[in-house]
């Protein structure tokens, strides 16, 4: 409300160094630092000499130093605690990978996936996988599907 009525004031007569005063006091209140600033400037412009502007000044910058170096504890206190939480995480993740009574508990994984259909035929080739029934890397795509390694065409064959 003291904002709304400086402003009011200031735009009647913009060189009231009161209300110029009063203004900036009350964007400190609001910490707003950056208008509270340029308030006692503007009135520091038109009355040099006074002490209470030079003081308001000082006081400003004071508390928004304080509100900022309070603002950087803060944060890095947070970042500290995420940091802990993220290596007690990887630390816990890492002792699970490691524990070999965990490796026991854990189910192997399935060596060949079978599809929901009625035949329960494998989904791939068991020997086309690794131990963990992972595809291996050595299907050919360079040949187009239904082509033999002797260029014959099976489909075309069939028909």
């Amino acid at each position: 409300m003291t904002i709304c009525r400086c402003t009011e004031v200031l735009a009647v007569d913009p060189h009231l160094v009161k209300a110029l005063y009063r203004r900036a006091r009350a964007h400190l209140e609001c910490k707003d630092f950056g208008e509270a600033k340029r308030d006692v400037i503007r009135a520091l412009d038109i009355a040099p000499n006074d002490t209470e502007l030079s003081k308001l000044l000082r006081e400003i910058k004071k508390i928004q130093a304080d509100e900022e170096a309070k603002e950087r504890r803060k944060l890095k206190a947070f970042f500290e605690a995420e940091a802990k939480r993220t290596q007690v995480a990887f630390f816990e993740a890492e002792a699970k990978r490691s524990d070999p009574s965990e490796a026991a508990a854990a189910p192997a994984p399935p060596s060949v996936q079978h599809h929901d259909d009625d035949d329960g035929g494998p989904l791939v080739d068991p020997t086309n996988t690794d131990v963990n029934g992972e595809l291996e890397d050595e299907w050919d795509d360079s040949r187009p599907v239904g082509v033999e390694e002797d260029g014959h065409d099976e489909v075309a064959e069939e028909r």
